[in-house]
C-alpha cells in the first residue's frame, strides 16, 4: 500500500489542499459518514484489505447507515472474478439481490 500511496500522494501544496476536500474517497473510514447511502460490504477472508473493509462497515453503522456485510470465507481478494467458484456465484447473487432490494424501495 505504501508503494501505491507514494505514487498517488499529493506533492504540491495545491494537491494537498485538493486531497483534504476528497478525504472520503482516499480513505472511506475518515471524515463524516452521515448521510451515506445504505451499503453492502463484501469482504474476502484471505484478503489483506479485509479488515479495512469491515472497519469501514463498522464506521458506517456508527454513523447510522444501514449496512449489510458478508465475509466470503476461504476466498482471496479477486474471488468475485472467478465465476466458476461457488462463492463467486454467491457474491454475484448477493449483489443482484441488494440491487433488487434497493430498486424496490
Amino acid at each position: 500500500m505504501a508503494y501505491f500511496m507514494s505514487h498517488t500522494a499529493p506533492k504540491t501544496d495545491r494537491e494537498k489542499a485538493e486531497m483534504k476536500k476528497t478525504l472520503f474517497h482516499r480513505s472511506p473510514t475518515d471524515g463524516d459518514l452521515s448521510g451515506v447511502y445504505n451499503t453492502f460490504i463484501a469482504t474476502a477472508e484471505c484478503d489483506p484489505l479485509r479488515d479495512e473493509g469491515e472497519a469501514c462497515g463498522l464506521r458506517l453503522v456508527e454513523a447510522s447507515v444501514r449496512v449489510t456485510a458478508r465475509r466470503y470465507t476461504g476466498m482471496p481478494h479477486p474471488f468475485m472474478h472467478m465465476i466458476l467458484i461457488e462463492k463467486a456465484q454467491m457474491y454475484a447473487t448477493d449483489i443482484c439481490s441488494e440491487l433488487r432490494r434497493i430498486h424496490a424501495a
